[in-house]
């Protein structure tokens, strides 16, 4: 799947994962580009079961809803995603909850971030008083 396909599929991932991010396109985008900066390290087959996994993942979301996931209102994507982890196949939910964490991860690690959890940055950074 081509990086732009990939990211299509993932924009309404992060959004259901981090509804705060609803509108805002260039801060989405810098999520997806930390995303594609820790998929460099993994290997080719972890990235293509990935990308199988957003594919699934759509599959269900339409199989359960039938309308498309980038469609769902934000109580749609919260019900949907803690079905998901109720999922009785349980390679797809621990799949899901990888899937979740890196974009946590991805969210997380920008500056942008970091003052909706009152963390002021790396300590290095910062002068002592």
């Amino acid at each position: 799947m081509s990086e732009n396909k990939f990211h299509t599929k993932l924009v309404p991932i992060i959004t259901g994962i981090l509804p705060s991010l609803e509108g805002k396109d260039k801060l989405i985008q810098k999520v997806l580009d930390n995303f594609e900066y820790f998929l460099q390290d993994m290997d080719e087959d972890t990235r293509k079961k990935l990308s199988l996994l957003t594919s699934v993942i759509h599959l269900l979301a339409f199989g359960r809803n039938l309308h498309p996931l980038k469609g769902f209102t934000y109580e749609e994507k919260e019900k949907f995603f803690k079905w998901l982890l109720n999922f009785p196949v349980k390679m797809i939910t621990a799949g899901f909850v990888g899937l979740r964490s890196l974009i946590l991860i991805s969210y997380y690690s920008l500056s942008e971030s970091w003052e909706e959890i009152d963390y002021e940055g790396p300590i290095v950074k910062r002068e002592l008083k």
